[in-house]
């Protein structure tokens, strides 16, 4: 009869430290309401202007009005990789016999 002599085993298991994140950074997008052209970004509202004037799309009123609206636009998304560290973690047991448990 046998006696089993067990020794650990052991494999490399990944633990996260912190988990990926994904961030949107948002910026106006400006549309124009008579044909849906759009423009976003720091110079968007200049550029805006410039389509409004040079397509003719600026409305005559008694009082001035709004010929495009202001959206909220995603300009990119920020990306932080997870993080992590390899732990060994035991699995099981081996006899050196072969057998396990």
């Amino acid at each position: 009869m046998h006696e089993h002599s067990w020794q650990p085993v052991f494999e490399d298991a990944w633990v996260v430290d912190s988990p990926r994140v994904e961030t949107p950074v948002y910026e106006r997008l400006y549309v124009c309401k008579t044909c849906g052209w759009s423009t976003q970004g720091d110079s968007g509202l200049v550029c805006m202007d410039s389509h409004l004037v040079s397509q003719g799309h600026v409305r005559k009123a008694a009082r001035p009005t709004m010929n495009y609206e202001v959206r909220r636009a995603v300009a990119r998304v920020d990306v932080v990789e997870e993080v992590g560290h390899y732990e060994q973690v035991q699995t099981g047991e081996r006899c050196d016999c072969g057998e396990t448990r």
